[in-house]
């Protein structure tokens, strides 16, 4: 993300999932974290917010805030296997990626890091989380521009620019 820091330093961003309040010192104008957890931190120009929640309010006034950035990093492998209290939905991944694609402005970045198999098979071990090969991705990338990606320095994780 460091490449795209001067792009995104003055922009919302909303930080799809996470543990740690990491991604969110990048330093955005505006930083919204959707999360299954019900941690609250308290940081300036930070909210913070249960998807479920987040997801009401814009059934509510059937409306989605819009944000220049979407970031998820070692999150959405998690979405629909039930680990973290999210309802068990075998495509849960592919429709959160559906869903931020709503969320963002036209033009808008999204990061997303993702455990990655470099043999080019996909599977998932237990409800832990996925592993993603081609197939997967090809379902994760439908209706995004693929940018650029890149390994983590663990090797494990991929990080997409979309």
């Amino acid at each position: 993300m460091h490449y795209f820091k001067p792009v995104i330093s003055n922009k919302s961003l909303c930080v799809v999932g996470t543990i740690n309040p990491w991604v969110e010192a990048i330093g955005c104008s505006k930083i919204v974290t959707l999360d299954y957890t019900r941690s609250i931190y308290e940081y300036p120009n930070l909210e913070w917010l249960h998807v479920n929640d987040y997801l009401e309010e814009a059934m509510k006034t059937h409306q989605l805030e819009h944000f220049d950035t979407v970031a998820s990093f070692s999150s959405l492998e998690h979405a629909g296997l039930g680990r973290f209290g999210d309802p068990i939905n075998p495509n849960g991944d592919i429709e959160a990626v559906r869903q931020i694609h709503c969320m963002l402005k036209p033009g808008g970045l999204f990061f997303l890091g993702l455990p990655t198999n470099d043999n080019g098979s996909s599977h998932i071990e237990f409800n832990a989380h996925r592993v993603y090969g081609k197939a997967r991705l090809d379902l994760i990338f439908e209706g995004w521009r693929y940018l650029m990606s890149k390994k983590d320095t663990n090797g494990f994780h991929t990080i997409f620019v979309l």
